[in-house]
């Protein structure tokens, strides 16, 4: 049993991770052949027959052709393209665990043939691949990867990742439809747009993009037109609770606006994640007239349980809530309708019971 890392193995972690990282942003490891065959023993591996395996350029590519061999159709007749789920096994996302198990590998404490079969097929930079029962049809790798110092895919100036024939935006690596991209780089951008936006971590992205671009004063050019700052409420947390944030100014700092929108009153609170320091406009209801208030109002809880609180903490928009022993059992003896009712709390109790915000 190995107990302790020589110098040379601890060394190799560094390089085992450059060649994984490399394999993918630099495409230069994927190989037809290489490819085809290994597809082939995954299929046999899982008492599978022998697939026919078609290699494309792009994502894109990989749906339209599944939708032709699913739907019976010959390349250039008309089909309606509806979105396949992909095979989460044959892409590059499991470069991550195989990482690992290829460094464990190469100090002895793994040796397992199988795995290394797959390790070399994923070492290809497979990219997207649909798995049917007759076809394997694989993505090849991006030409081009954008990322930011952290590594998550990330460009203002142009495509985040580019394949032949099909491209994508990404800030933060979030995805970013090309429209609200180019309008965002032209400064055309409109609170109008950013309002129709149904994904906050869509919101979130386009917010990063303009303080990329224009920094933070944009950011407030942006708003200022229809909004206005009515409230500001700053958390102050004990030091202990601060572990996994990023522990920077902005954590904890909560402002409402309130404004108009084609006549129509609109509020919306901004904070920052503790954990990345990103900053989010989230939509609150118009008649609060508080920060404090505005952020309790995105937590709910079953009324019946209010009183029952012990504790609240928060990851992102995802709350979790400790009740008193006498809760538990309430919660335990709940109808579905009762659970349904949903309240939220006032800001004094809100932040009298919140802990752990990452």
């Amino acid at each position: 049993m190995l107990e302790k890392l020589t110098q040379e193995q601890v060394d190799l972690q560094k390089v085992v991770s450059k060649e994984w990282i490399d394999a993918f942003n630099n495409n230069t490891t994927f190989n037809e052949d290489e490819v085809v065959k290994g597809i082939e023993w995954v299929y046999k591996f899982s008492k599978l027959d022998k697939p026919q395996v078609i290699i494309v350029d792009n994502p894109k590519q990989v749906q339209v052709v599944a939708n032709r061999i699913m739907q019976g159709k010959k390349e250039g007749e008309p089909m309606e393209l509806e979105y396949i789920t992909p095979c989460s096994y044959l892409d590059y996302s499991n470069s991550g665990w195989c990482s690992y198990y290829d460094y464990f590998t190469r100090i002895g404490v793994l040796d397992n043939e199988d795995f290394n079969t797959y390790s070399k097929l994923i070492k290809q930079g497979i990219y997207y691949t649909i798995s049917l029962d007759s076809h394997c049809i694989v993505s090849k790798p991006p030409i081009e990867v954008h990322v930011n110092k952290e590594g998550i895919l990330n460009n203002i100036d142009s495509e985040a990742i580019v394949f032949k024939g099909y491209a994508l935006h990404a800030v933060n690596g979030v995805i970013i439809d090309s429209e609200i991209f180019h309008n965002i780089k032209s400064n055309t951008f409109t609170l109008e747009e950013f309002v129709r936006i149904p994904n906050e971590e869509v919101k979130s992205a386009c917010i990063s993009m303009i303080e990329q671009l224009r920094g933070t004063e944009g950011v407030y050019i942006f708003f200022k037109a229809n909004l206005k700052e009515i409230s500001t409420y700053t958390d102050i947390k004990d030091p202990k609770y601060l572990e996994g944030t990023t522990g920077g100014m902005n954590v904890g700092v909560y402002s409402l606006f309130r404004g108009h929108i084609n006549k129509f009153e609109v509020s919306y609170l901004r904070c920052y994640c503790p954990s990345t320091d990103r900053m989010f406009f989230l939509g609150t209801d118009n008649h609060i007239e508080t920060a404090k208030d505005a952020v309790a109002s995105l937590y709910r809880v079953p009324r019946m349980l209010v009183k029952h609180l012990k504790e609240i903490r928060r990851q992102g928009e995802r709350f979790t809530s400790l009740f008193t022993e006498e809760g538990k059992e309430i919660l335990r003896g709940m109808t579905q309708e009762q659970a349904s009712d949903l309240v939220s709390v006032d800001g004094d109790t809100y932040f009298n019971l919140i802990t752990y915000e990452y």
